[in-house]
């Protein structure tokens, strides 16, 4: 763990944080879990057919989030967390190769364009987020009874072009990130150097320190570049999740 400068210590805790970040489960489990959080599983049962779809559903696998790795990329990244994980699940994106992206072919990472999904849920608070955000698939047609109303009423329903390779989003929540405070990366100096040199495994700090463009500490985050990251890091539980829609 960097000692010297914490945006470095941030891109370390990130990069764990992202790494399993999405999760597989069985549904039953988790109308079990909506269950204790009372939640009945009557409630959340109401809209499916009949009885017979309701105990296939028992059986259907799920991709959902890492309860607790939610929690901390929340702490980390209040404004933005909850958002990008909302992406993940309710957006279209255009690059059809990014569930197989590695660092070792990072160029299919440029020019990508995000859309987000007219009509989807609203995110409430992050105790109802990480309790309830389970997301639905077309091929299960289950509606869900206990999503939040979100307090931020501008989410934004426009396209954005995100390019990671680049380390940039033409959004105004990353515009904004530039200011007074930026600096430019310099990868001449010890520091980073020495962190180069340590994590070369980190797969956002390759991102960063490899760019071909000059990259600034501290590093520039919105909602739509987490997105990707998070699907970056979870490439088969994406991937699954994409199966599970169609």
């Amino acid at each position: 763990m960097s000692l010297v400068d914490p945006e470095l210590s941030k891109i370390e805790i990130l990069d764990s944080i992202l790494k399993e970040l999405l999760e597989e489960k069985p549904l039953n489990d988790v109308i079990n879990h909506l269950s204790v959080q009372n939640v009945s599983k009557v409630e959340f049962k109401t809209n499916v057919d009949n009885e017979k779809d309701s105990m296939k559903l028992s059986d259907q696998p799920l991709i959902t989030i890492n309860h607790n790795k939610a929690l901390l990329l929340f702490a980390l990244f209040p404004n933005q967390s909850m958002k990008s994980i909302d992406l993940v699940f309710n957006s279209v994106i255009n690059n059809d190769d990014l569930s197989f992206v590695s660092c070792d072919n990072c160029e299919l990472l440029s020019n990508i364009v995000l859309v987000p999904k007219e009509g989807r849920h609203r995110l409430g608070d992050i105790e109802q987020l990480i309790s309830d955000l389970i997301p639905k698939t077309r091929s299960t047609d289950v509606k869900y009874s206990n999503l939040a109303a979100s307090n931020d009423q501008s989410i934004e329903l426009d396209s954005f072009n995100v390019d990671i390779v680049n380390w940039y989003c033409d959004c105004q929540d990353y515009q904004s990130k530039i200011n007074k405070k930026s600096r430019y990366l310099d990868k001449s100096r010890e520091e980073f150097e020495l962190f180069n040199h340590n994590n070369r495994k980190n797969v956002l700090w390759r991102l960063i320190y490899d760019s071909k463009c000059n990259q600034l500490i501290p590093v520039p985050y919105c909602c739509h570049l987490l997105c990707i990251m998070i699907i970056v890091y979870n490439p088969i539980m994406y991937r699954k999740y994409i199966s599970l829609s169609s």
